[in-house]
């Protein structure tokens, strides 16, 4: 078997028009791609031209007003241009997606400081209202401190009155005494 370095097999000829070997096959017959049969290790294969694959992938596609690719006159669609389009939609979503995964990293840092700050507001909030309880107990202790002082003062204001008012009887007691007399 002799190999021509102008010539593809159908397997090769497939994967640069991005098709499977069936195509190629049905290309040949079609009269699109020029090929011609050898022996080869399986029995008769085919050969085909390389500047008949060139021609086959020269031919561009058109998009049509309704944005699907038409046939060009002579009725061949380029898989080649096909595969550049194909490739310049990938890199357009590829450029997409790592935006929307750039933005959602920002939305997940964004969450995750929100989350830590609620955690935080939440402890200081905790913290802040075992204090205010803590005060009130210490100011309820206060106020009944103040509260017993209190009635302890108008205890001793009653006693000194008392003792006041006493030692006024007993001046007047005295003093009529004296006057008795």
């Amino acid at each position: 078997m002799s190999r021509v370095e102008n010539e593809l097999t159908i397997k090769e000829a497939s994967q640069q028009l991005g098709c499977s070997d069936k195509t190629v096959r049905k290309y040949i017959k079609e009269g699109r791609l020029d090929a011609r049969k050898l022996n080869g290790k399986k029995g008769l294969e085919y050969r085909i031209n390389k500047n008949s694959l060139e021609k086959l992938l020269s031919f561009d596609f058109q998009r049509g007003n309704n944005g699907i690719a038409s046939i060009e006159e002579n009725g061949y669609i380029s898989y080649k241009s096909l595969y550049i389009k194909a490739e310049e939609w990938n890199k357009d979503l590829s450029y997409k997606l790592e935006q929307a995964n750039y933005r959602i990293g920002q939305l997940e840092t964004t969450r995750l400081i929100l989350t830590e700050r609620s955690e935080s507001l939440q402890k200081n909030e905790s913290e802040f209202r075992d204090k205010i309880t803590e005060r009130d107990k210490e100011l309820e202790i206060a106020l009944k401190q103040i509260q017993e002082k209190e009635k302890s003062k108008k205890k001793y204001l009653m006693l000194f009155w008392g003792i006041v008012s006493l030692l006024v009887i007993s001046g007047i007691i005295y003093s009529l005494s004296i006057i008795k007399i």
